[in-house]
Formats: structure tokens, sequence, C-alpha cells
């Protein structure tokens, strides 16, 4: 069993999942190497956000420690 993530539609922005034939919201087709690439490309996104955040909050909890 394969997982589902979500992803950015590259037509219309919209976030659909990556086993989806087309998009749900403006019909783009999407082939099997467009939603690998799409999925990576969130993830990393995400990664980077999920990163950005814990710093932070570290440097915050740091500050407030003082």
């Amino acid at each position: 069993m394969s997982q589902v993530t979500a992803f950015q539609c590259p037509q219309c922005h919209e976030y659909i999942a990556s086993d989806a034939k087309s998009c749900r919201f403006c019909k783009t087709p999407m082939n099997p190497a467009m939603q690998q690439a799409a999925a990576e490309a969130t993830a990393a996104q995400n990664k980077q956000y999920r990163k950005s955040r814990y710093s932070r909050h570290m440097l915050s909890g740091a500050v407030c420690l003082r």
C-alpha cells in the first residue's frame, strides 16, 4: 500500500492527492512523474518550514529563560 500525500496542482495551485489522475479543481491531467516531482517539492517545502519554526521556537525559549 503506497502512502498518499498532497501536493499543489501546477496549473491552479490547489492541493490534491498524489494518487489523483487529474486535478479535481481545474481538470488538468496528472502523470506519475509530475505527481512525484510535485509531492517531493511540497515535502521539501514542509521540511524547511518545520525547521525554521523549530529554530524560531528554540530561540524564543532561550530568550525567555535568560
